[in-house]
């Protein structure tokens, strides 16, 4: 590697560092962040299976116990505590580290789909995107279902574009699982690019091309069986314990879509939450690179399920923020295609000079 490039390195994982260094603000207060109830929740778990070892159902600060989530993040944290006054020092630090692991895996996942360029913007844009500037640190599991999900997400294109290692299967059906059994509706965007795969194979009769594509990819079929029959299973669970409420009541009432405040909250958090607004505008670029570029491809899935997540999982979203979270990476993968193509233009009218993307 020549001087300019580890200079390149260098400036890009200071860039990263810094984004973590805002994380750090505060770090120990534990009345920091937004959503704080649901935080003070989540140390009150963490706080329970440190002293009395884990149970799947979890106490709330009402003194209420629920089951809604596997607490996978909530027992790394009691596992990893010394001690009551490390609980918070741990849970804050875990998801920084799951936060740091999402954007090596976006980078895979940006390189994968489109190209170098891509896979350098798309991960600076993810680490600075206000909502994860805000949440990246708090007490919550959504950090580490992200994870979850875009470890999946990579996996599954990693098997998709034939790198076929034999690991591969086996850690996609761990991560969707574990996606799956923390947050259900994380795991969207991993079985719409799956479902896009088929579609750009697909040929008349259905019949036909159903079995011929079952036979082809006969492990990721099994592999999505598997995962599915976990998620299902895991709503019957929580059905099943939980006196009132359910997962599927996210499904249940579709008013939202009537509100035109749903609407206006959907521009403000795209243009300040998910994105910032400048990045509002490479993901639009994006948008019509991709639909004009990729239409054969599998990422011609993005720009359509990131609106049909937020058709969907509305009622979610409509009060709450934090579930917009899943959809910053691959927001930010298409604004890295958006900032990818706007160099090209400026390179090619030399208004900027041309660099190789390299390490």
């Amino acid at each position: 590697m020549n001087l300019k490039k580890k200079v390149f390195a260098a400036c890009f994982l200071f860039l990263i560092l810094i984004s973590f260094g805002v994380k750090l603000i505060e770090f120990d207060n534990p009345f920091s962040g937004f959503h704080q109830k649901r935080q003070l929740d989540n140390v009150v778990a963490i706080e329970n299976y440190f002293l009395e070892g884990v149970e799947l159902k979890r106490r709330t600060t009402s003194g209420s116990y629920v089951l809604f989530e596997l607490p996978v993040y909530q027992a790394i944290v009691a596992y990893l505590s010394s001690s009551l006054n490390d609980v918070l020092f741990f849970a804050r630090s875990v998801n920084l580290v799951f936060a740091f692991l999402s954007i090596f895996l976006i980078f895979k996942i940006s390189e994968a789909l489109f190209d170098f360029k891509t896979a350098i913007y798309a991960p600076l844009f993810f680490a600075f995107a206000p909502l994860n500037l805000s949440y990246h640190r708090a007490v919550m599991m959504d950090i580490s279902s992200v994870f979850f999900c875009l470890a999946a997400t990579w996996l599954l294109i990693a098997h998709l574009n034939n790198i076929n290692k034999f690991w591969h299967l086996p850690l996609f059906v761990l991560a969707g699982c574990l996606s799956v059994v923390t947050k259900p509706l994380y795991f969207f965007p991993v079985g719409a690019i799956a479902l896009t795969n088929f579609i750009n194979q697909y040929q008349s009769p259905f019949p036909v091309n159903a079995i011929n594509y079952i036979k082809k990819n006969l492990g990721l079929v099994v592999s999505f069986i598997l995962i599915t029959a976990t998620m299902l299973g895991w709503i019957w669970v929580v059905g099943s314990v939980n006196e009132s409420g359910s997962m599927l009541d996210l499904l249940k009432n579709w008013s939202f879509l009537l509100a035109p405040k749903y609407y206006a909250l959907l521009v403000f958090r795209f243009t300040l939450l998910i994105l910032n607004p400048f990045t509002f505008l490479l993901f639009i670029v994006g948008m019509m690179v991709i639909l004009s570029r990729y239409r054969d491809k599998d990422s011609i899935a993005l720009p359509f399920l990131i609106p049909l997540y937020f058709l969907f999982f509305g009622q979610a979203n409509f009060p709450h923020e934090y579930y917009a979270l899943i959809m910053v990476p691959y927001c930010s993968l298409v604004a890295g295609v958006g900032a990818a193509w706007l160099e090209g233009i400026l390179v090619s009218n030399n208004l900027i000079i041309n660099r190789k993307w390299t390490l």
